[in-house]
């Protein structure tokens, strides 16, 4: 598997987002993101979609990596108290 990585600086920490793909027939795009926060594992999410160039995927799938971690963090921080 090939892979890239992003960064992403959210309110929790900078969060590390390892994306590998996965080898699949012609003209679909197939890929796994690993996204953790302060050396520890949080999520794996999976992406594939047919007829997606291999730069529309990598780009989907970064924004689903950022739409997941903005999640999160909205979901911890409504469960820490105040003050």
């Amino acid at each position: 598997m090939d892979g890239e990585a992003f960064t992403h600086q959210g309110r929790c920490g900078l969060w590390i987002c390892s994306i590998y793909l996965v080898r699949t027939a012609e003209n679909t795009f197939s890929a796994v993101a690993d996204v953790g926060l302060a050396g520890r594992h949080r999520v794996k999410l999976v992406l594939s979609v047919p007829r997606t160039s291999h730069p529309a995927g990598i780009t989907l799938l970064k924004r689903k990596c950022i739409e997941w971690i903005v999640k999160a963090e909205d979901e911890d921080f409504r469960f820490q108290p105040s003050g």
